[in-house]
């Protein structure tokens, strides 16, 4: 049995001028599955949409978390450009989107991201950060200057 103690979500961007293609959903669940299955965590949902890609996994160990995010943007990174044509220069826009959650979140997270194609119907990504994720964001801490 798996013990979460804690969720992961990451927002994917495309780069400037890249798009996710949308028959590569499919192929991005299995590099998902494999690389949490090679870090001991459980892939729990994952949505694509051209503009962005949600990936929501739990974990019960913290300490690889570093590894495990930079092995997951590489292999779901080779996935898309393995499309080829317009897709061999993929890659990811460097602002990755992530929220820590409790294990009571997990699953209404997931319902969100199972749900996406519904709530794209009236809303576009930028409205999404606004309103779901940038709210309880930390912002980013400003430099010291010294004098």
């Amino acid at each position: 049995m798996h013990h979460d103690t804690f969720g992961l979500h990451l927002i994917l961007l495309p780069a400037f001028a890249c798009r996710i293609p949308a028959h590569a959903h499919s192929s991005l669940s299995d590099a998902t599955q494999r690389i949490c299955s090679q870090y001991g965590c459980r892939s729990v949902a994952i949505h694509a949409r051209e503009d962005h890609l949600h990936v929501l996994v739990s974990a019960a160990d913290e300490r690889d978390m570093t590894r495990f995010v930079h092995a997951l943007l590489d292999a779901l990174r080779l996935t898309v450009v393995a499309c080829g044509g317009p897709f061999r220069g993929f890659t990811w826009d460097p602002a990755v989107h992530v929220t820590l959650l409790p294990p009571w979140h997990i699953e209404i997270l997931a319902s969100f991201v199972r749900d996406q194609d519904r709530y794209h119907e009236h809303r576009t990504l930028e409205q999404e950060l606004d309103d779901v994720f940038r709210p309880n964001a930390l912002e980013p801490e400003e430099p010291v200057h010294v004098n």
